[in-house]
């Protein structure tokens, strides 16, 4: 499970609570209000929402546990170390 801190424009932080063990998403307001809620998701689209989306815009506050060796397994390599894109 990841907990990400996600400021908003008027300096509120809502939270994230990600798991995609359980395969949910639920965002919560400054008063701890449920106010977006997703489950039954794939495991992989829990990672890739977390890798491209919670990681631009959020503070992942859980710390380092299993779920950062998960997204390095799924890392694209970049295009520039094929000899095919040069």
């Amino acid at each position: 499970m990841n907990v990400w801190a996600w400021v908003q424009p008027d300096n509120k932080i809502w939270k994230i609570v990600s798991d995609y063990e359980q395969g949910y998403i639920c965002v919560y307001d400054e008063n701890e209000n449920l106010i977006f809620e997703r489950r039954g998701l794939p495991k992989d689209i829990i990672i890739y929402i977390e890798s491209n989306l919670f990681d631009g815009m959020a503070i992942n506050v859980s710390g380092k546990n299993k779920e950062e060796e998960v997204h390095k397994e799924h890392e694209a390599p970049p295009a520039f170390d094929n000899p095919m894109y040069v």
